[in-house]
């Protein structure tokens, strides 16, 4: 018994094995537009470029799917394919290459393209009608649709990015020649506040992409052969164009920022390549252009290393060129690498890489104050001082803290009541919106010192931690020094007398007659005494 338990101990270590080899395996997955009746997609060994397997997508009750964008959630264990045809998105298992369950999204828009938030399970389904459908994928193999749609853009959309944090997503819209900011952290999602939520472009903008360091998004125009560049404020949400668009020529469809912020990448359908600039601005050449096989699509890129990966949907009834071009970008130009372009099925036009290592946590996020440290004035207008609470670096999950204000060389009482409005901050899930604290300040009539307290946020819960947990709030005095009741009032013009101050006189003209008689007895008293001490 003890040997066969060894066995079977033995025989799950190795299949345990073999299935983290399996999804650790670094897979590029390309659908195939026009394979068959319902597309299929191909699972390519980015180790050696070689296909594992090539996987028909299942058939719906129409049969025609029209498979378009494919993403990889951020665990690298399903990827999620838009069926434009049939309004539904395809689940694919990655441990395995099956098909798991078919997502039916709610009316019709014809979905075309899929972004994940970052940092959580919510997918962003966007339909060429112009509506957003949010999926939550976390909830079984179908997930959860929530809302139908959850937004309503303009006609023909394309393409959707999110900013680095996630609060933001922008939406192409191909017959408007605008792009839609979307508030993703908002409850629920819905366009930023006019006019910032539609940023002109050139014509027919077919792709964004973002830089979440420098807070800029690009925007190819196929109709105008230029790709339009912005710089977003992330606070006021407004997009200034950096420069005027770039002349590229050529019809450009895909855009892609290197993975080391180094390079934007561009595909040019009508001129077989690809060309890339340096995300310097201000931005102009020079361009470096790469062949690549005939009638580039869409690309990626192998986070792991510099790895590109480029689908040549071919031309129509000639399948012969329907390929995967490689390319090593660690140098100044693409390098194509061995077993380039290599074959694959029928109009490949999008694909996406799973790099095997499963992606972050979802984040709760980091509170703290911001700024941490505030002067007010004693008279402050409304009585109190604000103080603000951010949530960085995440926002999954419902958060709070604690606020409690401390005593310091301001009294607590006197200078200010240590009471803060509210006492606990709270965030409810994806929501990353600065909240305010207030705690009242007291206008006493003593002359004091500027005098300080402090304000801690503390016992954090739903997985957040704590960043700048500590506020100083300074107290400028307003009231006057004492002594002499106050300031004394000014000399009056005319003689430029001096005196004043602890009960002394002061000798003008107005004065003269409560003074001229005293003082004239007191010189005739000084001067009988000097003459009697002289002896005249």
């Amino acid at each position: 018994m003890k040997s066969l338990s060894a066995w079977k101990t033995l025989g799950a270590l190795l299949l345990s094995l073999v299935s983290i080899a399996a999804q650790a395996a670094p897979n590029a997955y390309v659908v195939n537009v026009l394979d068959g009746a319902t597309g299929s997609v191909t699972v390519i060994d980015t180790a050696d470029n070689s296909v594992v397997i090539t996987v028909p997508i299942p058939a719906t009750a129409t049969a025609v799917s029209g498979p378009q964008e494919i993403v990889i959630n951020r665990t690298s264990t399903r990827a999620y394919i838009a069926n434009f045809l049939d309004d539904t998105v395809e689940v694919l298992q990655l441990s395995d290459n099956t098909f798991l369950a078919e997502i039916a999204l709610p009316g019709s828009g014809s979905p075309i393209d899929l972004a994940f938030r970052p940092n959580t399970d919510l997918l962003y389904v966007v339909r060429q009608s112009g509506d957003v459908v949010v999926v939550d994928t976390a909830a079984g193999t179908t997930g959860t649709v929530l809302g139908s749609p959850i937004v309503t853009t303009f006609q023909g959309t394309q393409a959707i990015v999110f900013n680095g944090s996630g609060s933001r997503a922008y939406v192409a819209n191909l017959g408007s020649a605008r792009v839609s900011a979307i508030a993703a952290d908002a409850n629920p999602p819905a366009l930023v506040p006019a006019p910032n939520n539609a940023i002109v472009t050139g014509d027919q903008p077919t792709d964004v992409e973002y830089d979440a360091v420098a807070n800029r998004l690009f925007v190819t125009n196929a109709g105008d052969d230029n790709i339009s560049i912005f710089n977003i404020n992330p606070t006021t949400d407004a997009a200034t164009a950096d420069g005027p668009p770039l002349a590229l020529g050529g019809q450009p469809l895909g855009v892609r920022l290197t993975p080391d912020r180094s390079r934007i990448f561009v595909s040019f359908p009508f001129g077989n390549g690809i060309a890339s600039f340096a995300n310097t601005s201000p931005f102009g050449g020079p361009f470096v252009s790469t062949p690549t096989g005939t009638r580039p699509q869409y690309f990626n890129f192998r986070l792991s290393d510099s790895r590109l990966y480029v689908t040549n949907g071919g031309t129509s009834g000639n399948t012969a060129n329907d390929s995967i071009s490689v390319f090593d970008i660690a140098g100044a130009t693409a390098t194509p690498i061995a077993n380039n372009p290599f074959p694959v099925r029928n109009n490949p036009k999008y694909v996406a890489i799973a790099d095997g290592s499963p992606g972050p946590a979802p984040a709760a996020g980091t509170l703290q104050f911001d700024p941490a440290a505030v002067t007010v004035a004693e008279n402050v207008a409304g009585g109190v001082v604000t103080l603000t609470v951010t949530r960085t670096g995440g926002s999954t999950g419902a958060v709070s803290a604690t606020v409690t204000p401390t005593p310091g060389s301001a009294a607590s009482g006197s200078d200010f009541t240590a009471t803060a409005t509210p006492a606990t901050i709270s965030f409810v899930d994806g929501d990353a919106t600065a909240k305010t604290v207030t705690v009242p300040i007291n206008n006493d009539s003593t002359d004091d010192d500027n005098e300080s307290f402090t304000v801690t946020l503390s016992a954090p819960t739903g997985g957040a931690v704590l960043g700048a947990d500590t506020a100083t709030v300074t107290i400028m005095d307003d009231d006057p020094a004492p002594g002499g009741g106050g300031t004394p009032a000014p000399a009056p013009a005319g003689d430029g007398g001096g005196g004043g101050g602890g009960g002394g006189c002061t000798l003008n003209a107005d004065r003269a007659a409560d003074y001229g008689l005293p003082l004239l007895l007191l010189s005739a008293g000084l001067f009988y005494a000097f003459r009697r001490r002289i002896g005249k």
